[in-house]
This record gives C-alpha cells, sequence and structure tokens, in this order.
C-alpha cells in the first residue's frame, strides 16, 4: 500500500511538472511567435523608410507663400492640420471654435515657396518680370495639373520681401492690405486660361503677440476688417 502511494505520488508530481513544462513552453512560443511578428514589422516599416515609391495622388489644390524660415513649418503644418478644431464641432453656433487648418493629406497639394510668395501679383507694373515668373509658374502647373481645383496665396506678418517692393511705406498695413489685389491679380489670369471655376483663397499669417511667436492663420478679408477698425 505505500510502495502504492508512493509511486502515485510520484506520479502526481511527473504530471503537473509536465504540465508546467507545456505551460512555460507555450508561452515561450508564444513570445516567440510574437518576437518574429514585431521583428517582421520593423523589417517592412525600416524598407518604407529607406526605400522611395512613385505616388498616384492627383493634386487637387496649390499653395504659394513665402519661403520665409520663420514660417514655413508653421505653413505647412496648417495645410495639413485638421480643419476644425474640437471646440468649434462642439460650440460653433457660440462661436468658440477656431479653423486651424486646411485638413489637406499629403499628396492632395502641391507647394510653391518663392520670395515674396505671391506679393509680386499686387504689383504687375513696377515689379514686371517678378510678375510673368509668377505668373509662368501658375500656368505651367495648371496646365500639367488638370485636377487643381483651388488656389491657396498666403501671405505673413513682418515680410522682409517688402525691402525691395517700389515704394514700400506702411510695410506692415501692406503686407495685408496688398492681398485683394493679389487675389484679383491671380483670378484676372485664371480667366485669361478659361479656369473660371478654380477657386482663389486668400490666407494671412498675422503674430498677434510677438513675445510668444504664436502664429495665427487667418482669411484675409477678416483681417482687413480688422484693420479697418
Amino acid at each position: 500500500m505505500l510502495q502504492s502511494s508512493c509511486l502515485t505520488g510520484k506520479k502526481r508530481s511527473l504530471t503537473k511538472e509536465s504540465r508546467m513544462f507545456d505551460h512555460y513552453t507555450t508561452i515561450f512560443w508564444v513570445l516567440l511567435i510574437v518576437f518574429i511578428v514585431h521583428a517582421i514589422r520593423l523589417t517592412i516599416k525600416a524598407e518604407k523608410r529607406t526605400s522611395y515609391r512613385l505616388s498616384s495622388t492627383v493634386p487637387t489644390k496649390f499653395i504659394l507663400f513665402r519661403y520665409d524660415p520663420r514660417f514655413f513649418e508653421a505653413f505647412i503644418r496648417f495645410a495639413t492640420n485638421k480643419k476644425w478644431s474640437l471646440l468649434f464641432l462642439l460650440f460653433r453656433r457660440l462661436g468658440l471654435g477656431k479653423r486651424n487648418g486646411l485638413g489637406l493629406k499629403s499628396g492632395q497639394f502641391l507647394t510653391r515657396n518663392e520670395a515674396g510668395g505671391p506679393v509680386p501679383f499686387a504689383y504687375k507694373e513696377e515689379m514686371q518680370k517678378r510678375f510673368e515668373h509668377l505668373r509662368k509658374h501658375l500656368v505651367f502647373t495648371l496646365k500639367h495639373f488638370p485636377l487643381i481645383d483651388e488656389i491657396i496665396l498666403i501671405g505673413h506678418w513682418n515680410c522682409k520681401y517688402y525691402g525691395v517692393v517700389p515704394n514700400p511705406n506702411n510695410r506692415e498695413s501692406r503686407e495685408l492690405a496688398d492681398m485683394p489685389e493679389i487675389m484679383r491679380a491671380v483670378e484676372e489670369i485664371l480667366r485669361e486660361l478659361g479656369k473660371d471655376g478654380v477657386k482663389v483663397s486668400v490666407w494671412f499669417a498675422n503674430v498677434p503677440d510677438q513675445e510668444k511667436g504664436i502664429i495665427e492663420f487667418i482669411p484675409a478679408e477678416k483681417g482687413l476688417l480688422a484693420l479697418a477698425h
């Protein structure tokens, strides 16, 4: 009886150890599979980062802005940030939400950063060479990307380009005040090309608090109303 009891105890012990071994073996294989899957994913991501592929996305927006390095990152973020803030979605009837970006996806828009950006469009006679340079590029872009349905022009506060603009008096107010003339010039070019259906949007990157350096993008017409008051 005693011997039988000992044998039974040994069998139970072996069975318990076997179960523990199977348990740890299962954990080992699960972790190994997870590790392999993770390694494969990292390899795929690394390949995407180090390889380049043609994009099939067709641009529908053309953005022209100035290449001031103080504003460059903000311009790109403005183009790609979500269209409306959460506050706007919740309280738009109360006017609490602010537009914080155009909500465009990568590949959906083309950019052109020029010295002075769209400013020469406001000075057709005074800056004929610069005006014609921008006009030719706009014509080229619309010809080769016929699905473009909106041209977005962005001006900004404290534009150094006004140092070469004829009669740069009241420069700070002209940066914004020139935007309507810029818009009219582009619309005239579109009419000449038979592209009346292409929308023209004009934005102004303002810096109301220079100490903090926070950039606020506002529709140019809204900025002009504020300037008038």
